[in-house]
């Protein structure tokens, strides 16, 4: 395994124990929402050469990298802590806003999030000869912008919001003759589906529009046989 992911695995399993019941101040969620908080990134990484004035505020995915926050992660983070009450509640507010802040100011000039960088859609390297690595860039991707319009719409914020509106935008345009999306950092296409349909609901987008049925009409289309 290249790298172990605590910080997603954690947010990830915040948001599922709030979902299934678990009060906002029990224990254990207070206990792993302080863990959340200490892992928040407050000093410049890569990202500053595109974006030198964003304040920092975001989270990796490991337990130590500091220099490469990702917008993925970050969202996830900022989404568990809305759910929660903590002792320290300005602590949470604080960082919540710090890492809000980070993830819009990380926005990609067509509307997407790539999960490290900004704008980073060279395709140069790939053509290097002894690049075998496969994606050597960080261009936005799908499945990102998906989770940072869920993450978005947990605050309230829908397509009003021009923010919103130049991703749905990007979504729109990325969305595959088939109906589906792609998404980088998962196995694909159900996944890729299934993360943007869920945040187009989350900022307020309507279900019946005929480009979400289509995506839907896929996903039936593709269900296994046995269920």
């Amino acid at each position: 395994q290249a790298s172990i992911s605590p910080v997603w695995d954690t947010g990830l399993a915040v948001l599922a124990l709030r979902a299934a019941g678990l009060p906002a101040d029990h224990d254990r969620l207070v206990k792993a929402g302080e863990w959340l908080l200490d892992r928040q990134i407050t000093v410049p990484g890569d990202w500053v050469v595109k974006r030198p004035n964003l304040n920092p505020g975001g989270f990796a995915l490991q337990f130590d990298n500091v220099y490469y926050p990702d917008v993925d992660d970050t969202a996830v983070v900022i989404w568990a802590l809305n759910t929660l009450r903590l002792p320290d509640e300005r602590r949470r507010r604080d960082a919540m806003t710090k890492g809000f802040r980070w993830i819009v100011g990380m926005q990609s000039s067509n509307g997407g999030w790539g999960a490290y960088d900004v704008d980073n859609t060279s395709d140069l390297p790939n053509h290097i000869p002894f690049c075998d690595f496969g994606e050597v860039t960080d261009p936005p991707s799908e499945d990102v912008t998906a989770h940072v319009l869920e993450c978005f719409g947990s605050f309230g914020y829908d397509d009003a919001w021009k923010v919103i509106q130049r991703a749905v935008a990007y979504l729109k345009r990325e969305q595959k003759p088939d109906g589906s999306w792609f998404g980088r950092w998962g196995v694909n296409y159900i996944y890729g589906t299934g993360a943007v349909v869920s945040a187009l609901k989350a900022v307020g987008i309507d279900m019946r529009e005929p480009y979400i049925q289509k995506a839907l009409d896929w996903v039936e289309q593709h269900q296994n046989p046995d269920g």
